[in-house]
């Protein structure tokens, strides 16, 4: 029944579409069922679900709340490699690797997650063609991202980096709202998804306010114009 429900929500326009669609669908409930079925955890707000240099032993899936995961440097410098949040699974890079986790992940607000043994994602992983490919695909789509993101540090400016960061907070939230959107945000967080002091993306922020492309309350960030957006994140 759920499988039908999701079908419905989805146009499909060719045969080739609907195979391709209901093969995800497939994958989709071994792994919601696989969840379920695994033990769950809730963490208070910056709380660590695991450190850099951890053994891996879990994979991790996001029921409810956000968690960063975050690098650092020779020098001490933190930088957030990556947010998910309600629906998503990290830690899944490590346990294909076999080996021990490469980043920390921290809850930047309160957070329950379901905790699926190693070896009960691998046996699924092995048995199930249709989760084998879905994780292929999320492997290939961070990989190109975090290309992309690397050439922005190295090449962006500040301003493109901030726009560029705002919009793709938004698009990882679970309720995609139309704009304008709210999107709650450590200001240290965001400083160190962009690569730069919190000074300056305060500063940036307030630029990019006097533009009418957003507007701020504490830890709300209200994203207002995504056209102007977009532009901003293009050098425009």
């Amino acid at each position: 029944l759920q499988r039908n429900e999701r079908l419905k929500k989805h146009s499909v326009t060719n045969f080739e579409g609907l195979n391709e669609f209901i093969d995800e669908a497939r994958g989709v409930e071994e792994l919601s069922d696989l969840a379920k079925d695994s033990k769950l955890r809730k963490y208070d707000k910056k709380e660590t679900v695991y450190r850099e240099g951890d053994f891996a032993s879990y994979l991790y899936y996001v029921i409810k709340g956000r968690i960063k995961c975050v690098k650092t440097d020779s020098y001490n410098k933190d930088f957030v490699s990556s947010i998910h949040g309600e629906g998503e699974f990290l830690g899944y890079t490590t346990l294909l690797e076999g080996k021990e986790y490469h980043e920390t992940a921290v809850t930047i607000e309160p957070t329950t997650v379901s905790m699926i043994p190693k070896r009960d994602f691998l046996d699924l992983i092995y048995k199930n063609r249709d989760v084998a490919i879905k994780f292929i695909k999320m492997l290939s789509g961070n990989v190109k991202d975090r290309e992309r993101r690397l050439l922005q540090l190295a090449y962006a400016p500040l301003r493109e980096r901030v726009a560029d960061a705002l919009l793709r907070l938004k698009a990882n939230e679970q309720d995609q709202q139309s704009f304008p959107v709210k999107i709650k945000i450590a200001r240290e967080d965001l400083a160190n998804i962009v690569g730069t002091a919190k000074e300056s993306l305060i500063r940036t922020l307030s630029h990019l306010k006097k533009e009418n492309l957003l507007e701020t309350n504490g830890q709300e960030i209200h994203l207002l114009d995504e056209k102007g957006l977009k532009k901003a994140a293009t050098g425009f």
